[in-house]
């Protein structure tokens, strides 16, 4: 019986896209220290691990850091009236040419061999659940049930929760997690985990290789695509 647990208890890996796509202020690969406040961050002061924050497509990347640029409920609830030049979108939904000017896109090759843990899949879901720590720290967040609902939570208590979970991941010896972005489930990304000491992620067992980064223009396509279904003004250029 321990045994056939512990085959139905494994974690599921994913088979990796070749190329992950990453937008930051600067160079998009340079290793930072960690936050500790993001969805799946490894906050412990005995673990000098970054978790890099990459999308499997330059959209799914752009729709990432341009959410929270999108006017709150409220004020799409109260739309028609806010006052607005264009009548269309409120100024909160406008991405300004000073945040574009500072960031770079980036792209990288991801590591063959790197071990991606796929937490969408119901195998992985249930392997989580059946961890007595992991379904302790679901209960203490105030869920129901450790399931897909649970891991897309975006408040403080759902995120001590995914970032319990990625420590458990990292732990395991893997290197990363696939997940859907909570935007939408066709935009999925990777957190890879890169330790802190190395001279360049591409040193790490997430990354293989790190290509030019970019400069950003409101011309990109991928961009301009994001922008329009979030109903984000971008600044003006002659296309």
């Amino acid at each position: 019986m321990k045994s056939s647990y512990r085959q139905v208890n494994k974690l599921q890996k994913s088979t990796s896209p070749k190329f992950v796509y990453r937008i930051a202020r600067g160079e998009p690969w340079v290793i930072r220290p960690p936050r500790g406040h993001n969805r799946f961050d490894i906050f412990d002061p005995d673990e000098p691990i970054m978790t890099l924050y990459t999308g499997e497509s330059e959209e799914a990347a752009w729709a990432e850091v341009l959410a929270p640029f999108r006017p709150d409920l409220e004020t799409i609830a109260a739309i028609n009236n806010i006052p607005c030049d264009d009548n269309r979108t409120p100024s909160s939904g406008k991405v300004p040419q000073h945040w574009l000017d500072q960031r770079k896109l980036g792209k990288a090759k991801i590591k063959p061999k790197a071990s991606i843990i796929d937490i969408t899949q119901f195998v992985t879901i249930q392997a989580l659940r059946n961890e007595s720590d992991l379904a302790a720290q679901a209960i203490k967040s105030g869920f129901n049930d450790l399931d897909d609902s649970a891991l897309k939570a975006s408040d403080q208590k759902g995120r001590l929760l995914t970032q319990k979970i990625a420590a458990y991941i990292y732990n395991q010896g893997n290197d990363g997690i696939r997940y859907e972005s909570r935007l939408g489930s066709e935009y999925k990304c990777i957190a890879g985990f890169v330790a802190l000491n190395l001279d360049t992620v591409a040193a790490s067992n997430f990354i293989d290789e790190i290509f030019a980064s970019i400069n950003i223009s409101a011309k990109d396509r991928a961009l301009r695509k994001i922008a329009l279904l979030m109903k984000l003004r971008l600044p003006y250029v002659i296309i």
